[in-house]
Protein backbone atom coordinates (compact mmCIF):
# COMPACT_ATOMS: atom_id res chain seq x y z
CA UNK A 1 0.00 0.00 0.00
CA UNK A 2 1.34 3.71 -1.17
CA UNK A 3 0.76 6.19 1.83
CA UNK A 4 0.18 9.30 1.07
CA UNK A 5 0.77 12.62 3.39
CA UNK A 6 -1.79 15.78 2.54
CA UNK A 7 -0.31 18.10 4.97
CA UNK A 8 -2.40 21.57 4.91
CA UNK A 9 -4.03 24.16 6.67
CA UNK A 10 -8.37 24.75 6.57
CA UNK A 11 -8.46 24.44 3.32
CA UNK A 12 -7.12 20.52 3.98
CA UNK A 13 -9.31 20.58 6.76
CA UNK A 14 -12.23 21.18 4.71
CA UNK A 15 -13.84 24.17 6.41
CA UNK A 16 -17.03 25.11 4.54
CA UNK A 17 -17.70 28.84 3.61
CA UNK A 18 -21.04 28.51 4.40
CA UNK A 19 -20.14 27.08 7.86
CA UNK A 20 -18.80 24.15 9.71
CA UNK A 21 -16.71 21.31 7.33
CA UNK A 22 -17.10 19.39 4.72
CA UNK A 23 -17.73 16.41 5.11
CA UNK A 24 -14.86 13.58 4.71
CA UNK A 25 -16.07 12.23 0.77
CA UNK A 26 -16.38 15.97 0.44
CA UNK A 27 -12.76 17.43 1.14
CA UNK A 28 -9.97 17.05 -1.59
CA UNK A 29 -7.73 14.56 0.66
CA UNK A 30 -10.81 12.27 1.01
CA UNK A 31 -12.09 12.68 -2.71
CA UNK A 32 -8.38 11.75 -3.64
CA UNK A 33 -8.54 8.51 -1.65
CA UNK A 34 -12.01 7.36 -3.42
CA UNK A 35 -10.10 8.09 -6.86
CA UNK A 36 -7.08 6.17 -5.75
CA UNK A 37 -8.36 3.17 -4.29
CA UNK A 38 -7.79 0.96 -1.66
CA UNK A 39 -4.07 0.28 -2.99
CA UNK A 40 -3.28 3.88 -1.77
CA UNK A 41 -3.61 5.16 1.92
CA UNK A 42 -4.31 8.96 2.14
CA UNK A 43 -3.52 10.57 5.35
CA UNK A 44 -5.08 13.81 5.93
CA UNK A 45 -3.30 16.59 7.87
CA UNK A 46 -5.10 19.62 7.54
CA UNK A 47 -5.40 22.19 10.60
CA UNK A 48 -7.23 25.83 10.73
CA UNK A 49 -4.43 28.58 10.71
CA UNK A 50 -1.25 26.49 10.35
CA UNK A 51 1.52 28.24 8.70
CA UNK A 52 4.58 26.69 7.10
CA UNK A 53 6.68 28.41 9.63
CA UNK A 54 5.22 30.94 11.62
CA UNK A 55 4.36 30.99 14.65
CA UNK A 56 0.29 33.10 14.83
CA UNK A 57 0.74 35.22 17.93
CA UNK A 58 -3.25 34.99 17.75
CA UNK A 59 -3.58 30.96 17.46
CA UNK A 60 -0.97 28.61 19.62
CA UNK A 61 0.43 25.09 17.59
CA UNK A 62 -0.20 27.12 14.23
CA UNK A 63 3.43 26.35 13.04
CA UNK A 64 4.18 23.81 10.39
CA UNK A 65 7.61 23.17 10.99
CA UNK A 66 7.16 22.06 14.73
CA UNK A 67 3.94 20.12 13.76
CA UNK A 68 5.29 17.99 11.35
CA UNK A 69 8.17 16.13 13.14
CA UNK A 70 5.57 14.86 15.21
CA UNK A 71 2.95 14.04 12.50
CA UNK A 72 5.86 11.77 10.83
CA UNK A 73 6.63 9.99 14.01
CA UNK A 74 3.37 9.19 14.51
CA UNK A 75 2.35 8.00 10.93
CA UNK A 76 5.63 7.07 9.87
CA UNK A 77 7.51 8.34 6.21
CA UNK A 78 5.00 8.57 3.51
CA UNK A 79 6.16 7.67 -0.05
CA UNK A 80 4.75 11.24 -0.83
CA UNK A 81 3.78 14.01 0.88
CA UNK A 82 1.73 16.84 -0.18
CA UNK A 83 2.72 20.24 1.38
CA UNK A 84 -0.40 22.78 1.10
CA UNK A 85 0.44 25.55 2.66
CA UNK A 86 1.03 29.36 2.23
CA UNK A 87 -1.85 31.10 2.80
CA UNK A 88 -2.07 31.84 6.57
CA UNK A 89 1.43 33.06 5.76
CA UNK A 90 -0.07 36.03 4.23
CA UNK A 91 -1.68 37.46 7.36
CA UNK A 92 -0.81 40.92 7.82
CA UNK A 93 1.06 40.12 11.41
CA UNK A 94 3.70 37.48 10.10
CA UNK A 95 5.16 40.55 7.55
CA UNK A 96 6.11 37.93 4.97
CA UNK A 97 6.70 38.55 1.52
CA UNK A 98 5.78 35.93 -1.09
CA UNK A 99 9.47 35.02 -1.33
CA UNK A 100 9.35 34.34 2.59
CA UNK A 101 6.97 31.89 2.42
CA UNK A 102 8.07 29.73 -0.02
CA UNK A 103 11.09 29.91 1.54
CA UNK A 104 9.23 28.26 4.49
CA UNK A 105 7.85 25.51 1.94
CA UNK A 106 11.44 25.20 0.93
CA UNK A 107 12.74 24.21 5.06
CA UNK A 108 9.54 22.17 5.36
CA UNK A 109 11.17 19.67 2.35
CA UNK A 110 14.28 19.25 4.25
CA UNK A 111 12.86 18.51 7.09
CA UNK A 112 10.70 15.47 5.55
CA UNK A 113 14.08 14.32 3.68
CA UNK A 114 16.05 14.97 7.03
CA UNK A 115 13.53 12.98 9.11
CA UNK A 116 13.37 10.17 6.54
CA UNK A 117 17.27 10.10 6.35
CA UNK A 118 17.39 9.38 10.43
CA UNK A 119 14.81 7.04 10.40
CA UNK A 120 16.95 5.10 7.78
CA UNK A 121 13.98 5.21 5.26
CA UNK A 122 14.13 5.85 1.71
CA UNK A 123 13.11 9.81 1.39
CA UNK A 124 9.53 10.25 -0.22
CA UNK A 125 8.97 12.41 -3.07
CA UNK A 126 7.13 15.28 -2.38
CA UNK A 127 4.73 17.90 -4.18
CA UNK A 128 4.76 21.44 -3.60
CA UNK A 129 0.91 22.34 -3.51
CA UNK A 130 0.05 26.43 -4.50
CA UNK A 131 -3.29 27.25 -2.50
CA UNK A 132 -6.20 28.44 -4.36
CA UNK A 133 -5.88 32.27 -4.45
CA UNK A 134 -7.19 34.84 -1.49
CA UNK A 135 -10.00 36.94 -2.71
CA UNK A 136 -10.19 40.29 -2.83
CA UNK A 137 -12.24 41.83 0.51
CA UNK A 138 -10.72 38.97 2.51
CA UNK A 139 -10.00 42.13 5.13
CA UNK A 140 -13.89 42.22 5.63
CA UNK A 141 -14.32 38.45 5.96
CA UNK A 142 -14.61 36.67 9.40
CA UNK A 143 -11.20 35.68 9.94
CA UNK A 144 -8.76 38.28 11.39
CA UNK A 145 -5.36 38.79 10.37
CA UNK A 146 -5.54 39.36 6.45
CA UNK A 147 -4.76 42.66 5.28
CA UNK A 148 -5.67 44.40 1.48
CA UNK A 149 -2.68 43.18 0.36
CA UNK A 150 -3.01 39.62 1.22
CA UNK A 151 -4.72 38.21 -1.96
CA UNK A 152 -1.42 39.53 -4.28
CA UNK A 153 0.70 37.64 -1.72
CA UNK A 154 -1.39 34.76 -2.56
CA UNK A 155 -1.56 35.16 -6.33
CA UNK A 156 2.41 35.59 -5.90
CA UNK A 157 3.04 31.88 -4.51
CA UNK A 158 2.35 30.07 -7.67
CA UNK A 159 5.68 31.04 -9.70
CA UNK A 160 8.00 31.13 -6.78
CA UNK A 161 6.60 27.31 -5.62
CA UNK A 162 7.30 25.94 -9.13
CA UNK A 163 10.91 27.41 -9.06
CA UNK A 164 11.67 25.92 -5.36
CA UNK A 165 10.18 22.92 -6.81
CA UNK A 166 12.43 22.60 -9.41
CA UNK A 167 15.55 23.12 -7.73
CA UNK A 168 14.39 20.78 -5.01
CA UNK A 169 13.39 18.03 -7.13
CA UNK A 170 9.87 18.13 -5.87
CA UNK A 171 6.15 18.21 -7.73
CA UNK A 172 4.28 20.65 -7.89
CA UNK A 173 0.52 21.88 -8.62
CA UNK A 174 -0.97 24.81 -9.01
CA UNK A 175 -4.52 24.51 -7.22
CA UNK A 176 -5.74 28.25 -8.46
CA UNK A 177 -5.34 26.85 -11.99
CA UNK A 178 -8.66 24.65 -11.84
CA UNK A 179 -9.71 25.75 -8.68
CA UNK A 180 -10.67 28.90 -6.45
CA UNK A 181 -12.05 30.40 -2.98
CA UNK A 182 -15.88 30.73 -2.62
CA UNK A 183 -16.66 34.68 -2.66
CA UNK A 184 -18.96 33.75 0.54
CA UNK A 185 -15.87 34.05 2.70
CA UNK A 186 -12.84 34.52 0.24
CA UNK A 187 -10.68 31.89 1.37
CA UNK A 188 -12.33 28.63 1.89
CA UNK A 189 -13.50 26.08 -1.26
CA UNK A 190 -16.82 25.00 -2.06
CA UNK A 191 -16.87 21.27 -2.51
CA UNK A 192 -16.98 21.70 -6.62
CA UNK A 193 -13.27 22.86 -5.65
CA UNK A 194 -12.15 20.35 -3.66
CA UNK A 195 -13.51 17.70 -6.38
CA UNK A 196 -11.39 19.17 -9.09
CA UNK A 197 -8.22 19.78 -7.13
CA UNK A 198 -8.68 15.40 -6.44
CA UNK A 199 -9.16 15.24 -10.08
CA UNK A 200 -6.07 17.43 -10.68
CA UNK A 201 -3.72 15.84 -8.55
CA UNK A 202 -5.12 12.15 -9.27
CA UNK A 203 -2.59 11.34 -12.51
CA UNK A 204 0.29 13.74 -11.00
CA UNK A 205 0.28 11.20 -7.96
CA UNK A 206 -0.62 8.18 -10.08
CA UNK A 207 2.54 8.14 -12.23
CA UNK A 208 4.86 8.98 -9.48
CA UNK A 209 3.83 6.47 -6.92
CA UNK A 210 3.97 3.85 -9.84
CA UNK A 211 7.29 4.31 -9.84
CA UNK A 212 8.61 3.80 -6.57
Amino acid sequence: MKTILCFGDSNTYGVNPSGGRHRWNIRWPGRLQALLGAEYEVIEEGYCGRTTVWEDPTAPGRCGIKALPGILENDGIPDLAILALGTNDCKRYFQAKPADIAAGMGRLCHLIRETASDAGTPSPAILLLSPVHILEGIEHSPYDGFAPDAPAKSRALAPLYEKLAARENCLFFDAAGIAQASPIDKLHMEKEAHLAIAQGLLPLIQRTLERI
